[in-house]
């Protein structure tokens, strides 16, 4: 259930601020009069013939397709032709389509002031696409291709870049390295949150390696809360519903330390030592105190994990929602099959523990049916908002899964109550002693 990214859609999609105007189809027989053997030509000057002063005159170089292809079939094209076309289907989330009108771009006019354009974009693509080390690429060569004047916001948008593109790679070492430098930089408060929330995303993911909990995971806690107490602030006097994305991923992600938290926790039937630990120490024990006892801080932690993904929920952003949604479901599931997988006491005979087991069963089945209610809220909620998505996905997914175990369960319960009911021969059914008469 863990997701393995943090956002991706910071979408500063680059358009150039002035370019040349593309060479209509229909002028392109007057440029390409004299290069008609050729499949291309070159930028040519021209003068003005009603000055003395001669004024030049930029034109696109522009390609003839012998065989036209892609979705266009485009026949005669330029640079900017295919900067806006891959723009377009980049704005259609048309990834891969749009990944390669950028790279054709790159192949065929690599010194075109429009390349270092193509080069983010294709970054942008490549990380919906799942491409995570061609999208560093892109961005390494975007971010060295930037004009000693470029401004702050393209550096800076490179950057955020750049490092979504390391965490679509897992490259979560590099990660954190990126997003914990952006957050004491000075930049604006908005870019501080997206920074914080980046970074701890990075931590979330490193916290789930082996001792990440002792280092990552307070890490992560803290950027996530630091996020939020600067978004606190700045809604005191401005309006903040742009960074909902951002307020509402830094509280689901917060619940998702909240689940580690949880799932850190595991039942286990208490030993003899256990028990005599609890003598040592309180004037009653027993196997039942001590399981007692398990049960109340397992449910206190499903608790607050539950809490906080409802808060998520509260933040109003459909796709985090949703992804909250999926979280206190798996987590009632999680307990459910803790549960059915504690083993029996060992001092009950083979019978007992059979029946023992059946009775755990009935008990817990409730959970499933919690896990149900919550799927089942949630997948209305995607209905209703339009929040399609993996999680979406994995809502509906869960809650097909989980009504055919409910239903399985119950009728393998109800089948088992009517196996161990004891058969009253007909004959004495409704009669008290014999000869009583």
């Amino acid at each position: 259930m863990r997701t393995t990214t943090v956002r991706v859609d910071r979408s500063r999609v680059v358009v150039p601020a002035v370019v040349p105007a593309v060479v209509p189809a229909v002028g392109l027989a007057v440029v390409l009069a004299g290069f008609a053997a050729t499949a291309g030509g070159c930028a040519t000057m021209a003068t003005s013939t009603t000055t003395n002063a001669p004024v030049a005159v930029v034109v696109p170089t522009v390609r003839v397709a012998a065989e036209p292809t892609g979705p266009d079939a485009l026949e005669t094209y330029d640079a900017e032709a295919l900067l806006v076309r891959g723009l377009d289907l980049l704005e259609g989330e048309a990834w891969s389509e749009a990944a390669d009108y950028f790279e054709r771009l790159l192949r065929e006019f690599p010194t075109d002031e429009r390349a270092n354009l193509a080069q983010y974009n294709r970054g942008v693509a490549y990380i919906h696409l799942g491409r995570g080390d061609e999208a560093v690429a892109a961005f390494d060569a975007y971010l060295a291709g930037l004009p000693p004047n470029a401004s702050s916001k393209d550096i800076l948008d490179g950057r955020f870049k750049r490092g979504q593109a390391l965490a679509a790679a897992k490259r979560f070492e590099e990660v954190v390295d990126v997003f914990d430098h952006l957050a004491v930089e000075d930049i604006s408060p908005d870019d501080k949150v997206e920074a914080l929330v980046d970074a701890g995303v990075g931590h979330y993911m490193l916290g789930l390696l082996p001792g990440g909990d002792q280092m990552h995971r307070p890490t992560a806690e803290y950027r996530f809360l630091e996020a939020r107490r600067i978004l606190k602030a700045e809604s005191a006097h401005r309006q903040m519903a742009h960074m909902q994305f951002f307020s509402a991923q830094s509280a689901f992600y917060l619940a998702e330390l909240a689940h580690l938290d949880f799932l850190d926790y595991p039942l286990r039937w208490p030993t003899k030592a256990d028990i005599d630990a609890q003598k040592a120490t309180s004037s009653t024990s027993s196997l039942e105190a001590l399981l007692g006892d398990q049960l109340e801080e397992k449910c206190q932690r499903l608790l607050r994990a539950q809490y906080q993904y409802l808060r998520a929920i509260r933040e109003g952003h459909p796709g985090w929602a949703a992804a909250s949604g999926y979280g206190v479901g798996h987590m009632y599931e999680e307990l459910h099959a803790e549960m059915i997988g504690l083993p029996a006491p060992d001092d009950l005979t083979a019978e007992q523990q059979d029946i023992y087991k059946q009775l755990v069963r009935k008990k817990v089945l409730i959970l499933l049916e919690k896990a149900e209610k919550t799927y089942a809220q949630t997948t209305d909620m995607v209905v209703r908002t339009g929040a399609d998505g993996v999680w979406a996905q994995r809502s509906r997914e869960s809650l097909e899964t989980i009504r055919k175990r409910i239903l399985d369960e119950s009728t393998a319960l109800a089948r088992e109550d009517s196996d161990n009911v004891d058969v009253v021969p007909v004959a004495d059914a409704g009669h008290g002693e014999k000869g009583k008469g």
